[in-house]
């Protein structure tokens, strides 16, 4: 018994650095920003700034974010499921103005939104993600949504 309980942090641990390696292998490769997805919601750069993304890259790999121009370490990956009302709560958005049809959606926050900058008011793009499908995700940027797919 004594064992079993000495082994469970580790066994935590190592649950808790499956999940991140999981959420990294979920976004590595390079996507382009699509589209912005029109939301009630006002925060964020003006529209000028907010369409300059479109069209952009964002790579990621094992250990590094490009966005905006720079890459950056990923020192830290959070991962978990979001639902509707929390999305709603967290964002003041609906889960069907950014085009997502399922009850729940993979977030993954890198370095807890907090590497690099963009526009020299803004943290870099690419650090609050949410997962649609293996070639698409949802990037939440300063409280605009892009649409973002894999590059083939």
């Amino acid at each position: 018994m004594a064992l079993t309980f000495s082994l469970l942090p580790f066994m935590v641990n190592a649950r808790a650095q499956n999940a991140q390696i999981d959420a990294a292998s979920a976004i590595r490769g390079t996507w382009i920003i699509k589209s912005i997805y029109r939301t009630q919601n006002v925060e964020g750069p003006d529209p000028n700034e907010q369409k300059k993304l479109v069209g952009s890259e964002i790579a990621y790999d094992d250990r590094s974010l490009n966005s905006c121009g720079q890459s950056v370490p990923i020192t830290s990956i959070d991962r978990h499921p979001v639902d509707s009302a929390q999305f709603l709560a967290n964002t003041q958005v609906r889960f069907t103005e950014v085009g997502i049809h399922a009850a729940t959606v993979m977030e993954v926050v890198l370095n807890n939104r907090q590497a690099g900058m963009c526009f020299k008011a803004f943290r870099l793009p690419g650090q609050d993600v949410y997962l649609k499908s293996k070639d698409e995700i949802v990037i939440a940027f300063e409280g605009v949504f892009y649409r973002v797919v894999r590059k083939k």
